[in-house]
């Protein structure tokens, strides 16, 4: 009775004593220090049945807390999702310097002093291909970009999100790599907040010499009309 009570109270538990989460894949979202502050779960299965049409998205009741991949702060340059599964689908094809937020308008305070604390110099937004995604791009790119972090935009085909994309690709792994060396770059500029000391601004974006040192290896893209820059598609694995 206390261990089910102490699931009711987080949440894991319902108040009928259904399961929150049954039938979902779970995600665990950490805070920095890697304490586990939140699950994400997506609806596939009911009973034995597989659910058709729109999938479920589930948390735990409460404000949105925790970030997905908090290892990927560390480095100078990220990938910005709308959604987790988008960023699951970059990191199962190789591409580890991802994240998420909760949605077009779920770009948390958390995960923004997160990229600050961390001094993250570059982030390229993936969000979805339509005008929700559109509308988010643009307010998180302005946002980031009043911090001097610079910005660019991973372009999908309309209507589609990473995912989407991936699995209507014969070489998801070589197609998402594309589509991050293509990103359309969106500015960048320092702006020193008030009460705030110059070096407490974040890190200025890096030149291609450092670009290229911190990356060590590029993807090949062979479309003519893909430029092929070094980007976070080079922390694909070797294999």
């Amino acid at each position: 009775r206390q261990i089910r009570n102490a699931l009711r109270e987080c949440g894991l538990y319902r108040d009928n004593g259904r399961e929150h989460l049954r039938g979902c894949v779970v995600v665990p979202l950490h805070s920095a220090d890697g304490l586990i502050h939140n699950l994400y779960g997506r609806k596939v299965t009911d009973g034995d049945k597989i659910i058709k049409g729109a999938p479920k998205h589930l948390y735990l009741p409460g404000p949105h807390r925790g970030i997905l991949n908090p290892e990927a702060l560390k480095n100078r340059e990220i990938i910005l999702c709308e959604a987790l599964l988008d960023a699951l689908t970059f990191w199962r094809h190789g591409i580890k310097n991802v994240t998420s937020t909760y949605g077009t308008e779920g770009f948390t305070d958390e995960l923004f002093q997160a990229l600050l604390e961390n001094k993250v110099a570059t982030v390229r937004l993936a969000f979805d291909a339509d005008e929700a995604g559109e509308r988010g791009t643009a307010k998180v790119s302005e946002k980031l970009m009043a911090h001097g972090i610079e910005c660019h935009r991973i372009k999908l085909p309309w209507g589609e999100d990473v995912n989407s994309f991936a699995l209507k690709s014969p070489e998801p792994a070589e197609a998402l790599a594309a589509a991050v060396n293509g990103a359309e770059w969106l500015g960048s500029r320092r702006v020193i907040l008030k009460n705030q000391q110059p070096e407490e601004a974040a890190a200025p974006p890096m030149d291609g010499a450092e670009r290229s040192q911190y990356l060590g290896k590029t993807i090949k893209v062979t479309s003519k009309d893909t430029p092929a820059p070094a980007s976070l598609s080079s922390s694909l694995a070797a294999s």
